[in-house]
């Protein structure tokens, strides 16, 4: 274990580019609690147990790997789940039926109302010129706008990263812009971490920390300033191969902006280039929509002891399996939870999957606004589970990316709490040697509309000052919408993860409720 003292910090839109990121459904009616023992599906573990297999997981009680496997593969196959869209509502529904099937009781749906961003069809055409033809693009850029007639036509022109850009001086053109990926340290992070877990000091904290959403902050600055200037239309070029680039979904904080527009990949974007200033015309095509929707959160209880209540928390939608397999993490701990006997349960767990981390936190914000006076003062703690038993993906010089079988770079970000930071710690402690951090927040002094850290649970921080522990990776992957990632992600450490997560969850469930506290002063929102 390490100390790390803070040795620097971060400016404000570094912060942002770390931390950013998020009626058409039918409502999900509850179903009653049921009685007696969990249902028990062929090949699940069924004892019930109390003594010390509630303290720390019995692993033959535990769900197999296979079961967990195929949770992943069937979430995976579902590919973009946009924000309360009906692929994404599917899903819910699905979650709403196995969290009953897994023993938690009262599993009920609650809606959350949004202005819903939704794009299908996106194109782009060079029409004048030697190189007229189909351009081949990696997707649209989410929230970006609606073209009402479908497309629009203009001169191609490039506009250079931080380059300022007269109102009115892009009216009626196609606007070409860069995508820089930020190249960050591992120690980056380390310079919030209260604790390091790197039993074989195998962490370089000088080591190149490079993800392709790190660039969304970018991103998003570049529309806006493009929009100011009047562009009918815009192109982004993210430096990757085509697959690597395909469906990249950022940003995704649910702002809908007023310039529409598409991605393409690196080769295509340098062809582009080529032809900006030369007065080639391109056309951008995209069908693209906003109405007002409906999507839902999901709760479910695990009875203990007493009132008081541990979160396990994720969200549902997402664009593709490793984000977010934590609600199919969560599935697997419940159904060890839901077995203990009541009386050695210490505090009853809540099951919470909630919507919209692709639409700026809209569902999670909206639980903490529901439940201000009910539920939330009953949270001692909570664990927000993200992007678990993810494998590392290297970049490579010609823009490809490798994955590779080392484990994706885990943290925990959570405000300061004596009993959530020794908690976390144990838990990568306990799951194996793979190197970690426990950190504070990025932002500890986050307003509401701010990010604290890279996370769904951040909006239970900000919104209803929980003692949240947010764990979280970032694989290079992680914002490809439809992308398969099956075989991107290594089972044997899911498994064996989702059993320390339940050894932390029993953790917190024993913990004395004054070392889960946060101080009143970390939280401004």
């Amino acid at each position: 274990m390490s100390d790390v003292q803070p040795c620097g910090g971060l400016t404000r839109r570094q912060v942002v580019k770390l931390g950013a990121g998020a009626v058409g459904a039918s409502f999900l009616p509850a179903l009653p609690a049921r009685a007696g023992a969990a249902p028990r599906k062929p090949g699940w573990p069924g004892a019930r147990f109390s003594g010390a297999a509630a303290h720390k997981v019995h692993p033959g009680q535990f769900m197999g790997m296979k079961q967990m496997r195929q949770w992943y593969e069937e979430l995976d196959s579902r590919g973009l789940r946009a924000t309360g869209s009906r692929e994404h509502e599917d899903y819910v529904a699905a979650l709403h039926d196995r969290l009953v099937s897994l023993g938690v009781s009262g599993v009920r749906a609650e809606g959350a109302t949004f202005r819903r961003w939704t794009a299908s069809a996106a194109a782009l055409h060079i029409v004048s010129g030697p190189g007229a033809g189909a351009v081949r693009v990696a997707g649209y850029i989410p929230y970006s706008g609606v073209l009402p007639t479908g497309s629009a036509t203009g001169e191609l022109v490039f506009v250079p990263e931080g380059s300022t850009v007269a109102p009115g001086s892009l009216q009626g053109k196609i606007a070409l812009f860069e995508v820089p990926i930020p190249k960050y340290t591992y120690g980056t992070f380390a310079l919030f971490a209260d604790r390091i877990y790197d039993p074989k000091h195998s962490l370089n904290l000088a080591a190149p920390y490079v993800r392709p959403w790190l660039a969304q902050g970018d991103a998003e600055a570049q529309e806006v300033a493009i929009q100011a200037a009047g562009a009918a239309a815009a192109i982004g070029v993210l430096p990757l191969d085509d697959s690597d680039a395909a469906g990249m979904y950022f940003p995704y904080d649910g702002v809908i902006h007023g310039i529409p527009g598409v991605y393409v990949a690196r080769v295509e974007g340098a062809r582009l280039r080529g032809l900006a200033g030369t007065g080639t015309r391109v056309r951008v095509d995209l069908n693209a929509t906003v109405k007002r929707v409906t999507t839902h959160n999901l709760l479910g209880f695990i009875p203990g002891a007493s009132r008081e209540l541990v979160v396990l928390h994720s969200h549902t939608d997402g664009p593709n399996g490793i984000e977010d397999n934590g609600p199919d993490t969560i599935g697997s701990i419940a159904q060890y939870l839901a077995r203990i006997e009541r009386g050695s349960l210490r505090r009853s767990i809540m099951i919470l999957y909630t919507s919209g981390h692709f639409a700026g936190g809209v569902g999670a914000i909206e639980f903490c606004r529901r439940h201000a006076h009910d539920l939330i003062p009953r949270i001692a703690a909570a664990m927000t589970l993200e992007h678990v038993g993810a494998k590392q993906g290297q970049p490579q010089p010609d823009g490809t990316i490798r994955i590779t079988d080392t484990p994706e770079f885990e943290a925990f970000f959570m405000p300061t709490s004596t009993g959530l930071q020794t908690a976390s710690y144990d838990m990568l402690a306990s799951a194996g040697t793979d190197p970690g951090l426990v950190c504070r927040p990025l932002s500890p002094n986050a307003k509401l509309t701010q990010a604290a850290w890279p996370g769904e649970g951040e909006y239970l921080y900000n919104f209803g000052g929980v003692a949240d522990a947010n764990y979280i990776t970032g694989p290079t992957y992680l914002l490809n919408a439809g992308m398969k990632t099956t075989d991107k992600v290594d089972y044997t450490q899911l498994r064996r993860k989702a059993m320390s997560f339940t050894d932390m969850a029993l953790a917190l469930s024993r913990a004395p409720l004054s070392s889960l506290k946060v101080a009143p002063s970390q939280h401004t929102g």
